[in-house]
């Protein structure tokens, strides 16, 4: 009997079916059918509440704050919502009730793999939240939640989706975050998998040209037909044998990222965005998941309008013909790739200028010269991040949309860049400069950046605790950024602002474009000097944007706080 504890007599029995007693680790509820006992967890694995406040009719347990449905000798739910609750054996000896120190089912790292999985296909949030919370407390269980979600989501959805964004943003930042932050932030990508997928078709992917032996310039021009003329399965099959035949990460990149820059600015930045993070998944899940992840984003590269087909770039000076023309001088020239020595370190100035022929035939000089495009992109992408930082609070809530897609392109054409200088990537600066040349109008008037006031004297704790606290009241969008300031101005420790960056945008019920935002501010900061200003501007581009749309009533965090707590086997109904 050392694996049973002693809970209870018979003769507890004689006036009521139901006794709470204290398990080993929880709350049991023991509860007495005809001459057998059964014995369940007590809080309700939904929300917390006690099951011994329910009914039980015909060996159904129903929990009556959400009408969740159990059966009482197993635990499972009928209502997938609420998930199973643990059940426990029950011995009896003579007088005395026994019931076991764990629960039937031992509740390892592959039951709850398995679970992540139910919780993907079922679309059920609180079996992720849990799934992921378990899986936390191994040193494998990261690694095991991005790929099963990354894998999920592109097995069981057509195309590339925001759930799988937001799950390679959080994964290309996961190092800076504590265990708390992640189970937030995962939660917060899981769930948006489980509901990007639900009802969902899966994919028929289309199979390579067998046998092809065409050279890498027949497929890139394939490519770029099928591109402009919006062939789906065309430019689906030509992905398929270039990946196949093993052709390198730098020609995949050029072969979609290339021909979906034929299209200017293509859908606002989105296509962009979407094909460079299945590069960055493709990166963390391993080459071998290419020709399952990159043809996920053929619609993205297919299906698209550029500004070419709209107004906005055409007025009051007609942007297209002048990008088109620094294209086609591009396009004639090879790029010599030499050293950043002597270049601008206040290129980012010249992005936020008035002329925009003088922007791009500078571009065109300085990537001509031997410049790495990436650090033309580095300084345009902190231009852009400007844009954001001196976005007054006059402007509609809506004005956010055309800077803030602005921003997070610039950063994915930076990624796209480290890993290819192919010219028709390159080309893309120009496309990201005329973006922040359009965005000008919305920083009239100009907001201010917050300073930092030496003689402020709060703590490094009290810093972090403020900046919940800021975003709990609707304050001015400096409010946060002036904490940010102050935390950075007294060279406290940056890896812990970020994990509490990450906190307070993944606890808000907020679409993704919040957490790209700041992964994207992340990823920025990375290539400027530790104690430079400018990681303090890229910081504060990303909070303004987030305190803008803050509070939310983060019922998506509190799911977690709850799967938390019963993971910790707190009894959650006595109170917070």
């Amino acid at each position: 009997m050392d694996d049973y504890l002693k809970v209870a007599l018979i003769s507890d029995f004689k006036e009521t079916d139901r006794k709470v007693v204290k398990g080993d680790h929880c709350p049991v509820l023991l509860y007495k059918q005809g001459e057998t006992y059964f014995a369940v967890d007590n809080r309700c694995p939904h929300m917390g509440f006690p099951l011994d406040k329910g009914t039980v009719h015909d060996g159904i347990l129903t929990c009556h704050w959400h009408h969740a449905r159990f059966d009482i000798s197993s635990g499972c739910t009928f209502n997938l919502f609420a998930d199973d609750t643990p059940s426990y054996k029950v011995k009896v000896e003579k007088e005395a009730i026994w019931v076991s120190k764990q629960p039937s089912v031992i509740h390892d790292f592959d039951f709850h793999l398995n679970r992540l999985h139910e919780g993907l296909a079922q679309n059920v949030s609180i079996v992720l939240v849990k799934s992921i919370i378990g899986l936390l407390n191994y040193n494998k269980g990261l690694k095991a939640i991005i790929c099963a979600l990354g894998e999920y989501g592109v097995k069981h959805q057509v195309e590339w989706s925001q759930g799988l964004t937001l799950l390679t943003a959080i994964a290309n930042i996961e190092e800076s975050l504590s265990s708390e932050t992640k189970a937030y932030a995962l939660s917060f990508a899981a769930q948006m998998i489980a509901s990007d997928c639900s009802g969902q078709p899966a994919p028929r992917r289309k199979a390579s040209l067998s046998g092809n032996q065409v050279s890498d310039d027949q497929l890139m021009s394939w490519m770029e037909h099928w591109v402009l003329t919006r062939q789906e399965e065309g430019a689906e099959r030509t992905l398929a044998t270039a990946i196949e035949r093993g052709s390198p990460l730098p020609f995949l990149n050029e072969l979609l990222l290339g021909s979906v820059q034929q299209r200017i600015y293509a859908d606002g930045g989105h296509s962009f965005d979407f094909i460079n993070k299945a590069f960055e998944l493709t990166g963390i899940l391993g080459d071998e998941k290419l020709l399952e992840i990159l043809p996920s984003t053929i619609k993205a590269t297919v299906r698209t309008f550029g500004e070419e087909d709209s107004g906005a770039w055409r007025a009051p000076i007609d942007l297209i013909p002048l990008i088109r023309n620094e294209e086609k001088l591009l396009s004639a020239k090879i790029l010599k790739i030499g050293n950043n020595e002597n270049s601008d370190d206040k290129l980012f100035e010249l992005f936020l200028g008035e002329d925009p022929q003088l922007i791009l035939s500078r571009i065109s000089g300085i990537i001509t010269s031997g410049v790495d495009p990436f650090f033309v992109a580095q300084h345009l992408a902190f231009a852009a991040a400007i844009r954001l930082v001196r976005f007054p609070e006059s402007n509609e809530l809506g004005d956010w949309f055309s800077p803030v897609h602005t921003f997070i392109y610039c950063n994915a054409l930076s990624q796209a860049l480290s890993r290819s200088h192919s010219p028709m990537i390159v080309r893309g600066l120009y496309h990201g400069a005329m973006s922040v040349f359009v965005d000008r109008f919305l920083n009239i008037p100009s907001a201010k950046l917050p300073t930092f006031d030496s003689n402020g004297n709060k703590t490094e704790p009290e810093l972090l605790a403020e900046m919940k606290e800021v975003l709990n009241h609707k304050e001015s969008w400096n409010a946060l950024p002036q904490v940010i300031v102050q935390y950075m101005g007294h060279g406290f420790d940056e890896q812990r602002l970020i994990d509490k960056m990450v906190f307070v945008t993944v606890r808000e019920d907020l679409d993704f474009h919040k957490m790209q935002v700041l992964e994207a501010s992340i990823q920025q900061a990375k290539s400027w000097p530790h104690d430079a200003e400018s990681r303090t501007t890229l910081y504060v581009a990303a909070m303004r944007h987030l305190a803008a749309h803050c509070p939310t009533n983060r019922n998506q965090s509190k799911l977690v706080k709850i799967g938390m707590r019963l993971g910790a086997n707190e009894d959650v109904h006595i109170g917070e």
